[in-house]
């Protein structure tokens, strides 16, 4: 009753409800403090639970932990290639507010195609399947230090001549990677718990006519600064 109610409140609804749309809205509040109670002793028991069986989630496989230390720190490497040194400019908030001219995600036009799509091997449910945790064997599939051998890791969107192509002949002010849009739209209030850092790069352009526009780049997130044995092993 009470998913069938959010569902149906999560809605656009007239601001004058019938006397049965009422007694609904009265059930949902009600329905939603016993449900918020609830999240608070569920999390209570699982910290308990945890307290008792830590050997389950901070035991990791000697090979799995050097291989994924190796990538890390390769990633890591990313942020070198940054200035190291900053000076505050202004606190920009990421929060939009502004009612009267509402931000609408609109695909106008895909400018271009490059590539294949990565063919995906989907296991056959026949047998068990096992995750492959020898250090040499991951270390031949997959090099930790090599981004090409990942479809997903590509260069950043400030390095893609193709994009600056296209920002300059389209006049784009702003260019946003897949990584860094789905790091901002995936942090929700009221905590925001979430946090990253997203390089910014500013590139200046002189067009036909001498004059100079400037692009904005929004690179994709560096990776954590440390990770725990759980996202090890994830």
């Amino acid at each position: 009753m009470y998913l069938q109610l959010l569902v149906k409140f999560a809605k656009k609804h007239s601001p004058f409800p019938t006397p049965l749309e009422q007694k609904e809205l009265q059930q949902y509040e009600a329905f939603h403090d016993k449900v918020v109670a609830e999240r608070f002793e569920f999390i209570h028991f699982v910290k308990q639970r945890c307290a008792l069986t830590q050997d389950r989630y901070l035991v990791i496989n000697p090979d799995v932990k050097k291989y994924i230390e190796e990538m890390w720190q390769h990633r890591l490497s990313r942020a070198s290639k940054y200035p190291a040194d900053y000076e505050p400019l202004r606190l920009l908030p990421l929060v939009y507010s502004d009612k009267k001219k509402p931000v609408v995600m609109k695909l106008e036009e895909n400018l271009l195609e490059v590539g294949s799509i990565p063919f995906i091997f989907l296991p056959k449910f026949k047998n068990p399947i096992h995750i492959p945790t020898d250090y040499s064997r991951m270390r031949a599939r997959f090099p930790p230090e090599s981004d090409g051998t990942r479809n997903t890791f590509k260069i950043p969107v400030s390095e893609d001549k193709n994009a600056e192509t296209f920002a300059v002949a389209g006049g784009v002010h702003v260019v946003i990677s897949s990584s860094a849009l789905k790091r901002i739209t995936d942090n929700h209030p009221p905590n925001f718990e979430k946090a990253w850092d997203l390089p910014v790069i500013v590139k200046e352009y002189k067009q036909c006519d001498n004059k100079v526009v400037k692009v904005v780049y929004l690179n994709k997130a560096l990776p954590p600064k440390c990770l725990t044995t759980v996202e090890k092993n994830t």
